[in-house]
């Protein structure tokens, strides 16, 4: 049964690495080895990236469940729950150049939809109306704006990390789920 886990933890590598992060209207999504951790995102790959971050806890998490060593995989499941809320944070407050040409993207496929359904018809679909809700004054703006542009391999990201939570601590005996989880736990054994 541990064989199943794994590969389908691997089976996330190339997910993960190869498929869009951020998707913009017009230019190619932001894939995981494009996503850098340190500078800008840019169209070279790097070691430093959101994408092989990820890989490296999903593998860690991979091995740990195949060795039998359920602490290891919770604080892998738990690191990837950390990484996709860093990916969120920092393209949507420290990286403003990405941000700004997704968002010009999107306006430019806004103005060119009278055009498309003039000479092109039913080729080309409007982007939902929640763009023209969108704003970049305050911080929550920013982090709502962000999340407006990520792509289905960041909502992957949470769900993995769930389940290799959901997985990983019914594993653990009590003694460690207390030291793991210690509020919850402890409100449990005080009322037990």
């Amino acid at each position: 049964m541990k064989w199943v886990g794994t590969a389908a933890l691997v089976a996330c590598v190339p997910f993960l690495l190869f498929t869009p992060w951020l998707f913009g209207p017009l230019a190619a999504g932001v894939n995981g080895l494009h996503f850098s951790l340190l500078g800008g995102s840019s169209s070279s790959p790097t070691i430093a990236s959101f994408g092989v971050l990820s890989v490296g806890l999903i593998l860690v998490a991979a091995a740990a469940f195949h060795l039998e060593r359920p602490k290891l995989a919770a604080a892998a499941g738990a690191g990837l729950l950390i990484v996709a809320l860093l990916a969120l944070l920092k393209f949507s407050i420290s990286d403003p150049v990405l941000l700004t040409r997704l968002a010009n993207e999107t306006d430019w496929t806004q103005a060119l939809h009278p055009f498309l359904n003039k000479y092109f018809p039913n080729t080309f679909r409007k982007e939902p109306g929640l763009w023209n809700e969108l704003s970049f004054d305050t911080l929550f703006d920013r982090l709502y704006s962000g999340w407006y542009f990520l792509a289905l391999t960041w909502y992957l990201l949470p769900l993995v990390a769930v389940s290799i939570l959901a997985s990983a601590v019914p594993m653990i005996d009590r003694r460690g789920r207390l030291r793991i989880i210690p509020a919850p736990s402890a409100r449990w054994h005080v009322s037990s």
